[in-house]
């Protein structure tokens, strides 16, 4: 936020009101697009993004966005963006302003993309952020000779790829369409590009990225492996999975000068916990249901004369989810201990590995909420 800012008091304006006007439609759109996949920068709300993204103007807010965490990934911060801003280079800044028709047009992702492929070394300490900058050089070869259009939304994906979620931008559908002028024309190349196998659909992340290519159905392989995991007890997993730390009576504890705390564990309905029957320890029994009926023996088991009072019971009504987000990640780590073919393929690992990310983060943020409530 800091750092556009200071980008933003660099560029000086001499739009009137009607130009001014029609700028401050499109740079609402796409903050309101930014807001809704999560892509501002932490600090930043939605009217400061708007006011800033305005002032830098005839610099895309997406580019914007983007600038200082690729300068840190590649680059001297600061100054490396502020060269980008001054110079007088192929693709620089200035460049990128002869090629300005009209007001409301803007110097989009894909030439900032350009400015680094050509004018900055992608020699980087970070082999991480080397080896997508070559993933997506090699991506441009394969596409070869094609429209102008699916090439620029090519760099534009691989750009984003390389940002990946240090800055919280990722290539999908919305951030995508919001990068060009004609959003139906990106629609139609994004097909295109998935058909000539140069980039893949994401589902669980909802993006899309570079494709190197691989014979592993990753996709395929976890429905398989979810089904030869079946039916299991949940509560009993999360139990053996997922040890809760307890949690302590502040309050209770301060005023005393004594520590009390409650040891958390979950429970269903089928589930007996030899825990719950404790009668010294304090305890939370997350109960964990998705259906009325359990939510009505849930309220019979809370109310029985043999419960013990030592313990809190919290109902959690999203069981079906818990479930789905720890079922995906057992399978997914089944796949990654077990499977033979995913062990010589270098591509598939990579993709596992992001999937398995994404799907404990899930897991993870789901059992949380019911702490943090």
């Amino acid at each position: 936020e800091q750092t556009l800012r200071v980008v933003a008091a660099a560029f000086k304006q001499t739009l009137n009101t009607q130009q001014q006007s029609v700028i401050s439609q499109q740079v609402s759109e796409i903050t309101s697009t930014l807001v809704e996949q999560q892509a501002l920068p932490n600090a930043m709300t939605q009217e400061l993004a708007q006011d800033i993204f305005s002032r830098c103007y005839p610099l895309h807010p997406i580019a914007a966005v983007l600038l200082p965490v690729l300068c840190q990934k590649v680059a001297q911060n600061e100054r490396t963006l502020f060269s980008y801003l001054g110079s007088q280079e192929h693709y620089g800044f200035h460049d990128g302003l002869t090629r300005l028709n009209k007001v409301g047009d803007w110097v989009l992702v894909w030439e900032v993309f350009e400015y680094f492929i050509l004018n900055q070394s992608i020699m980087t300490s970070d082999h991480t952020t080397h080896r997508r900058w070559i993933e997506v050089l090699n991506a441009i070869d394969r596409l070869g000779d094609a429209p102008e259009t699916e090439i620029q939304l090519l760099k534009t994906i691989g750009l984003l790829n390389i940002i990946g979620k240090q800055g919280g931008l990722k290539a999908s559908e919305a951030l995508l369409t919001e990068c060009f002028p004609d959003k139906q024309q990106v629609k139609i190349d994004l097909e295109t590009l998935k058909e000539k196998s140069i980039i893949n659909y994401r589902k669980f992340s909802n993006e899309f990225r570079i494709w190197e290519g691989s014979d592993f159905d990753l996709q395929a392989c976890l429905r398989q492996t979810i089904q030869e995991l079946g039916q299991f007890d949940l509560a009993e997993t999360l139990n053996s999975r997922k040890t809760l730390l307890p949690i302590v009576a502040r309050r209770y504890s301060i005023k005393s000068a004594s520590l009390r705390y409650f040891q958390p564990f979950y429970t269903t309905v089928s589930t007996k916990s030899a825990q719950e029957q404790s009668e010294i320890q304090p305890q939370i029994a997350f109960f964990l249901t998705d259906t009325e009926d359990e939510i009505e023996q849930f309220q019979n088991h809370v109310t029985a004369e043999n419960v013990n009072n030592l313990t809190v019971f919290v109902l959690c009504k999203n069981a079906i989810h818990i479930r789905y987000a720890v079922t995906e990640v057992m399978a997914l780590e089944k796949i990654q201990t077990e499977n033979p073919v995913i062990k010589a393929d270098p591509v598939a690992q990579r993709e596992l590995k992001d999937r398995l990310m994404t799907a404990q983060y899930t897991e993870d943020k789901l059992l949380n909420q019911m702490l943090e409530h």
